[in-house]
């Protein structure tokens, strides 16, 4: 378990509005993630505010869809 979730920890997320200049992050484990769905001193995210991002996506490196692993993203 990562930072106090487990099992089915989190998985009925309300709506939630997310304010101008921020981003809701979720992990790829939704069950078994302390991500955006969480705030708190030791674990979770909540809403990330853009000016914490330091570098932009460039490339594909995983998909669904073969094709687009390896390119550039707009």
């Amino acid at each position: 378990a990562i930072m106090g979730c487990s099992g089915n920890f989190g998985n009925d997320q309300p709506a939630v509005k997310i304010p101008a200049g921020h981003y809701f992050l979720l992990g790829d484990n939704r069950g078994n993630a302390a991500d955006s769905r969480f705030t708190g001193p030791d674990w979770g995210l909540g809403m990330v505010p853009e000016s914490d991002f330091v570098g932009k996506a460039e490339r594909i490196l995983l998909s669904r869809d073969s094709a687009r692993i390896g390119k550039e993203i707009d």
